[in-house]
């Protein structure tokens, strides 16, 4: 979309394995470039494509990480407002999940999320998104154990991905839908997160940690 049309139509991709869920798109903040991302293949494997006003590039594969299996069912994408950096996270089909970082020219090193622990793979249970001042990014995800229901780890440019944290103690019930939005004037981020007991619940991440939750309905 151009402000007045739509154009430059392009396949992504035609290799199967595809959930009806896997395709996201983001821009990156200083440059104006949008990236594509989207299953590819059995493997597990992420494409992306890069548009840059005029062109699409050729099609380019981020490798999951080891641990994971199956091909990747849902993706989510988000953009640092004071660089070109990306987040990616990945939930896959073999009930994994991974994220990613773009630094505005290349990905790092993929890093395994947590390893069959998104037992509800079928609905979205994993988001990410950038703390507006600090340029670090958080990644919170399904990982389903006796006491607690999510993950959560941090990234920045210095050290990479923390180590998992996990929380989340609701009434021993299933995630089912998880979402992440940055409060543009400080480093605080709302978790949002509803459980198959169709409670909804808010959970304020601070810039350092989560407050309590709070229920809303």
């Amino acid at each position: 979309w151009n402000g007045t049309t739509w154009g430059n139509q392009i396949q992504l991709d035609n290799l199967g394995n595809h959930n009806f869920t896997d395709a996201n798109v983001v821009y990156e903040q200083q440059s104006g470039r949008a990236m594509v991302v989207y299953a590819s293949g059995t493997a597990g494997g992420v494409g992306y494509r890069i548009w840059n006003g005029a062109t699409w590039s050729v099609a380019n594969t981020i490798a999951a990480p080891p641990g994971s299996s199956n091909y990747a069912q849902w993706t989510v994408v988000a953009g640092d407002p004071n660089s070109n950096r990306i987040v990616l996270g990945v939930e896959r089909n073999g009930n994994d999940a991974w994220m990613d970082v773009w630094n505005g020219w290349a990905w790092g090193t993929a890093q395994l999320g947590v390893q069959d622990g998104v037992d509800q793979r079928d609905n979205l249970n994993i988001a990410v998104a950038f703390e507006s001042k600090s340029g670090e990014a958080l990644a919170v995800y399904e990982n389903d154990l006796a006491a607690t229901e999510m993950q959560f780890r941090t990234w920045n440019s210095t050290t990479g991905w923390s180590a998992g944290t996990d929380f989340g103690a609701i009434a021993n019930k299933d995630t089912r839908a998880i979402t992440l939005s940055s409060n543009p004037y400080s480093d605080q981020i709302q978790l949002m997160v509803n459980d198959d007991d169709k409670i909804l619940r808010s959970d304020l991440w601070t810039g350092s940690s989560f407050a309590a939750p709070i229920q809303l309905e």
